[in-house]
């Protein structure tokens, strides 16, 4: 996967999401942050999309009583790098099991990563025993 540069690097803190007003406020915290990097309106809008769909989507799959859900993101002169983690397991044991072929269109589930993959240029998808992490990059 494609990386941010570590040089004239500005990121947007790490924020824990655990519900929807937690995300309605990040959403808006998100917006704020691409505004002030001078990215243009458009694209704010398409990651506007990409945060809402990977943020509701782990908040959505995050077991009751489990650490909530934390986004972060970082960016330079070319590029916005997004990460969406969150905790997978049950705690019996159970891990997340997914089919991650975003070219079969007839997969259960999944359709979310494609819309997202239509604003990025890159989707990385990393699945642990207990954490399901999303990176996303996307040209400015």
């Amino acid at each position: 996967m494609m990386d941010v540069t570590d040089q004239e690097l500005d990121r947007f803190p790490e924020t824990v999401v655990a519900g929807n007003a937690e995300l309605s406020e990040a959403r808006r915290s998100f917006a704020d942050w691409l505004t002030a990097l001078g990215v243009a309106t458009g694209r704010i809008e398409d990651l506007l999309v990409v945060f809402s769909e990977l943020v509701s989507n782990a908040v959505r799959e995050t077991p009751d009583g489990a650490e909530p859900a934390t986004v972060c993101a970082a960016a330079d002169e070319a590029a916005v790098r997004l990460e969406v983690t969150n905790v997978v397991d049950d705690g019996h044991g159970g891990s997340i099991d997914h089919d991650w072929d975003l070219d079969d269109p007839l997969r259960s589930g999944g359709r979310g990563l494609v819309l997202v993959s239509a604003f990025v240029d890159d989707v990385d998808v990393d699945v642990t025993e207990d954490r399901l992490v999303l990176r996303c990059l996307a040209s400015r």
